[in-house]
């Protein structure tokens, strides 16, 4: 850069700003200039530019040359851009402004500016230059100058540490030379580079390979294990729009194709957007703003995914190239492998690049698809052979589709234009008898055509290394056993119009209405009545129209579940003893089949006492029930039933039609189905021995009504119970409180611990006056000099009320008079639930009194039973105070052996236990205070599993935002009416064909 003099400062200067970039070892900060920055005449610097052509290799093809060599190296040329001078003629359009006010001056720059649009082919044209001019000195490095750069980064190797050192000498020599040194050597052996200063070394053993420096899914090797990682750094905080959206998916780097089967599922994706028609900046359908969430979360999980750089085995023999190609409706792809096998006969078989497509907007056929995907490996496997340097001896190729085969194994001319265009291509490039037949089991590029999440894509092995008989010897690889034919489609010829006779109807599977379906039928039937006519029929349908649609339509799906009875039927020979015989079935003049039944002498029409026979599992059996489920406005199973017999008879119509009803969006929303998860396992606090009420439970029962006096004029005061329940012997306590407030409940707290002792764990819900006891207590006990950490109600810590100060009552003296009567009636409440039974009674007499939670209490039930007479015993021999031991001590074993053991069933859990709630299905959120009819719509984003995989807590998306819920509080609508739409808060539900 060299001062100018200000009267030949020209209209234009060149913009630039500082960039910070704290993840690089050398320059952390970068000046960058705006080549692209309009001037007054509005025309930039980079409009008058040529880019120039690109005179290096792509990325792609370095990268698999980088693969083939058993020792590699990287290193970059330090500064590149500002050690090759630009021509003193084109200097002055490189000026800039230094400095503010008076102070400013004009510089221009003379060397290649990094933001002019020739900047990169000036630089990568001057390494093109010095290799031509040391060709015949260093023929070696000369190559590797011309080849194996991508801008400054140099990616080579060979095959021995000797031949790589001598060739690491030469480059550094050459370029040296022209003032363009190399630093930040890397290898995955030290011997190369130890004739490379230290400084000069890269000592991360973590080469960045990635070029793009906003890529989130780089492309890095670690030298010392000699592996390929994709590091992530994702921004998960960006809006759900198309355009961050395409932004993310764009800033995913993956040259090779490593990760296709991850990345067409981002494809796929952005396809969906583009389908939808939606603005740049407008948000996206919740459907795909959680399979993107979804996505994203995951990405993360390809961190752990390490990948051996090298894909050959040290000094092969022979290298076969082996492809596969797969397609889909939705995409389809191609991969390559590398077999090396050296000379003690070992293989090794490992992906080495793959490419996936996803399928036009336009749709094709699968076929047609197929030839796509065999045709994108065929150009794949071109540019693999003119990229590598090692001698290939044999390429093999796979498909799964015999139509493509077949395609391939014939001429070109016989087919269709898009057809014969693609396999002339493929026959050009391999000849016809290069392609194989594989089951789809065994092909990997099937993993291109389907997509995996990142989580499944680490532990397959079919993707990674191919089938596993490909290790085997030749002779017993599996060999096709399908027949490939001539195939009809695609053929050109004469053109004949044929009429195929099916037994599959494809009218009656298209439409979810059965008076769609019904009205549809009706015009056909009227259209070709007209053609037998050759005549017209207009105006609308008539009910005989109508009727004769749903005997045709009825009749067809009978021909096809009741062949064989129809042909006995016919030939009047019984049918066999199953549902339909006890029917007496026959065949009206129509040929339909119907009901003979024990009604013919009713004074009914002929179609209710011989009702159609509809088979249980056929599509219009359900458009039936719908369409008289919503006829009789949502009606129960009973009604539905009654109403279709009058001129249907459903197989098993009850279960039909209460399924169906059970699927209606509507009638859930009336009556949910609440989940039922299986129950979790218990606390330890529920099963290890301690002294009652030691770890208990709390919660209020009421409001009740109490008089103030027995008098009859005496008005009532609301109060509530609150209950202490031991959690190891599930003894009871009962305090009567005034209110929910949490002075009521510290005050029934105190009396409790002065009954029972001091308490070390309290569990509980989050009612506010437990959350509020909590604050107050916290508060209470900070102000100590103990500092003791309070016990939370939720939480697993300590409690001592030995700081809580005194305080006088505050209930007024109506209060106190009615609670003296109604304590009264607690305690005999409390003895009864002490003296309820933890464990079966025994029929025999002999057997010992049951357990009961007096029985740690008190030493037995406080209601206790006729118990034997102990005044003759011998006693003496005994102390008191051993003898209460030895009751305790007895008790205790008697609760571990009886009562404990009774925990291990799960007595919630049964025939109603739920499957396990999945992220994006739609539920129904319960509320207490609402009927059903009121209760929200959501979509679930996470599920919380326990230790044991069992969904008991959800969060969940409705109108009103995200919450959380325990998945016992929510309704899952059918799978059929999963299609639900979260918009303008109302929740639109769609019934999905089937």
């Amino acid at each position: 850069m060299s001062e100018c003099n200000s009267e030949s400062v020209p209209n234009f200067y060149l913009p630039h700003h500082a960039v910070s970039k704290e993840s690089s070892l050398t320059t952390k900060l970068r000046v960058v200039f705006d080549g692209s920055a309009k001037s007054s005449s509005g025309t930039s610097l980079n409009d008058v530019l040529h880019v120039g052509p690109r005179v290096q290799d792509d990325i792609f093809d370095i990268l698999l040359r980088f693969r083939q060599h058993s020792v590699a190296v990287t290193a970059d040329i330090e500064k590149m851009y500002r050690q090759i001078r630009v021509h003193p003629d084109d200097q002055p359009f490189q000026r800039i402004i230094w400095g503010l006010g008076k102070g400013a001056r004009t510089y221009q720059l003379n060397t290649v500016t990094y933001g002019t649009a020739c900047a990169s082919f000036l630089a990568t044209r001057c390494l093109r230059a010095l290799a031509d001019e040391h060709r015949a000195e260093f023929p070696e490095a000369s190559t590797v100058l011309s080849r194996d750069f991508y801008v400054d980064d140099l990616l080579s190797g060979a095959s021995s540490v000797q031949e790589l050192t001598k060739l690491a000498e030469q480059i550094n020599y050459i370029l040296a030379r022209a003032g363009l040194p190399l630093r930040k050597w890397a290898s995955n052996t030290t011997e190369p580079i130890s004739i490379i200063p230290a400084s000069d070394q890269d000592t991360d053993h973590c080469h960045v390979i990635s070029k793009d420096e906003t890529s989130t899914l780089g492309l890095n090797w670690h030298t010392k294990c000699d592996t390929f990682a994709f590091p992530i750094n994702l921004n998960t905080n960006a809006q759900f729009t198309k355009r961050k959206i395409l932004a993310q998916i764009a800033r995913l780097f993956d040259p090779l194709g490593l990760l296709g089967p991850t990345i067409v599922l981002a494809k796929q994706l952005m396809q969906e957007l583009f389908r939808g028609g939606l603005n740049w900046d407008e948000a996206i359908p919740e459907r795909l703003a959680s399979q993107w969430e979804i996505f994203i979360s995951q990405l993360p999980k390809l961190r752990d995914i390490m990948i051996p750089r090298h894909v050959l085995l040290p000094n092969p023999v022979s290298i076969t190239l082996l492809g596969f190609c797969d397609a889909s409706q939705k995409a389809y792809g191609a991969c390559i492998y590398a077999l090396s096998t050296d000379r003690l006969g070992h293989r090794v078989c490992r992906l080495f690049c793959a490419k996936s497509r996803v399928a036009p907007l336009k749709t094709l056929t699968i076929p047609r698809l197929e030839l796509c995907g065999a045709h994108l490996l065929h150009t794949l496997v071109e540019r693999v052979r003119v990229a590598i340097t090692v001698p290939i001896d044999e390429v093999i190729l796979w498909t799964d589709s015999t139509i493509v085969l077949a395609w391939l194994k014939g001429e070109s001319s016989l087919w269709t234009t898009f057809v014969s265009h693609r396999v002339a291509k493929i026959q050009s490039m391999s000849g016809k008898h290069s392609w194989n037949h594989i089951s789809s089991q065994d092909n990997p590029a099937d993993s291109l055509s389907r997509g995996f999440m990142p989580s499944e894509l680490q532990t397959m092995s079919l993707w990674w290394n191919g089938p596993k008989w490909i290790l085997q010897d030749r002779n017993t690889w599996p060999k096709s056993q399908v027949p490939i034919e001539e195939p009809q489609i695609e053929a050109k010829g004469t053109r004949v119009a044929l009429v195929a006779s099916t037994s599959d109807w494809e009218l009656l599977s298209r439409y979810s209405s059965w008076h769609t379906l019904t009205r549809i039928t009706a015009y056909c039937l009227r259209f070709i009545a007209a053609l037998r006519r050759r005549g017209s029929i207009s105006g609308p349908l008539s009910r005989t129209e109508l009727i004769a649609a749903e005997t045709k339509i009825i009749k067809h799906v009978q021909s096809r579940f009741y062949k064989r009875e129809i042909a006995l039927l016919e030939s009047a020979l019984p049918i066999p003893n199953n549902r339909l015989k006890a029917l007496r079935p026959f065949l009206d003049p129509e040929g339909a089949l119907r009901v003979g039944g024990r009604l013919s002498h009713t004074h009914w029409q002929f179609e209710r006492k011989h009702p159609l026979i509809v088979p249980a599992k056929a599509h219009i059996t359900e458009l039936l029930v719908r369409a008289a489920h919503e006829q009789l406005l949502h009606a129960g199973t009973q009604l539905v039933s009654a109403h279709l017999r009058e001129r249907y008879w459903l197989i098993g119509g009850r279960n039909t039609v209460s399924r169906e009803i059970q699927r209606c969006v509507r009638c859930s929303r009336v009556i949910p189905r609440l989940q039922q998860p299986i129950m979790g396992d218990l606390p330890a606090l529920r099963t290890a021995p301690a002294r009652p009420f030691l770890n208990c439970g709390v919660n209020y029962a009421g409001p009740i009504l109490i008089k103030e006096k027995a008098s009859r004029n005496r008005s009532f005061l609301k109060a509530y119970i609150c209950i202490f329940v031991c959690l190891a012997t599930k003894a009871v306590h009962l305090e009567v409180v005034q209110s929910l407030t949490s002075r009521a409940f510290i005050d029934a707290l105190k009396r409790f611990i002065s009954r029972r002792g001091l308490v070390a764990e309290i569990w509980s819900d989050n009612a506010t006056n437990f959350i509020g006891t909590d604050r107050m207590l916290t508060k209470l006990l900070a102000s100590t000099a103990h500092k003791q950490s309070l016990h939370s109600f939720c939480s697993e810590k300590g409690i001592n009320w030995r700081f809580i100060p005194p305080r006088a009552p505050h209930f007024g003296g109506l209060w106190e008079a009615a609670v003296k009567s109604m304590k009264r009636h607690l305690k005999r409440v409390m003895a009864v639930l002490n003296s309820r039974p933890l464990t079966p009674l025994s029929s025999d007499p002999s057997d010992l009194i049951p357990l009961t939670p007096g029985h740690f209490l008190v030493g037995g039930p406080l209601i206790a039973l006729p118990q034997e007479d102990l005044v003759d015993q011998p006693l003496a021999r005994v102390s008191t105070y051993k003898h209460l031991q030895q009751m305790l001590q007895h008790f205790w074993k008697r609760w571990a052996r009886e009562y404990v053991t009774l925990l291990q069933q799960r007595h919630k859990s049964g025939s109603r236990e739920s499957p396990n709630l999945q992220p994006g299905d739609m539920v129904i959120v319960a509320e207490e205070n609402a009927p059903p009819l009121e209760w929200p719509m959501g979509r679930i984003l996470a599920v919380h599993p326990g230790h044991d995989g069992v969904v008991r807590v959800i969060t969940i998306r409705t109108v009103k935002g995200v919450i959380k819920r325990a998945a016992r509080r929510v309704a899952r609508l059918p799978v059929e009416q999963q299609s639900v739409n979260l918009c303008n808060g109302v929740a639109n539900v769609h019934n999905v064909p089937h």
